[in-house]
């Protein structure tokens, strides 16, 4: 039931992600054995890479509510943030929070190049 409700999300965020990790000078493009379906029509060469110095590939957990101002939020403490963290669901409110204070310029680089899993626990 899982890959056929979330099929198409997923090769949406695995052909983003690729595209991303291409774009990076630091993070490895994965080798051309794992180009997404969803990328493999397309003239992977005629596409610029290894151009952006530094960057983030936030992977929030299913996202949850409705995103509207007031939306009942677990809080930090209860977040989940590392990469390959195991979560099922966070809402967006969340995610934005932790853009907002672990992804912006100026709010260190602990994530700089990597791919955090957000989530609740």
């Amino acid at each position: 039931m899982y890959k056929i409700l979330l099929d198409t999300p997923h090769q949406d965020k695995a052909g983003l992600e690729y595209l991303i990790r291409r774009s990076s000078s630091i993070i490895p493009t994965p080798p051309p054995t794992e180009i997404p379906p969803l990328l493999r029509s397309i003239n992977l060469n005629d596409l610029k890479s290894d151009f952006i110095p530094e960057v983030i590939i936030v992977r929030p957990a299913l996202l949850m509510g409705d995103g509207k101002p007031g939306e009942q939020v677990r809080g930090a403490e209860k977040t989940v943030v590392g990469e390959g963290a195991t979560v099922w669901t966070v809402n967006r409110a969340e995610v934005g929070r932790f853009i907002v204070d672990s992804c912006l310029p100026g709010a260190g680089d602990e994530w700089v190049n990597k791919a955090p899993t957000v989530g609740w626990k």
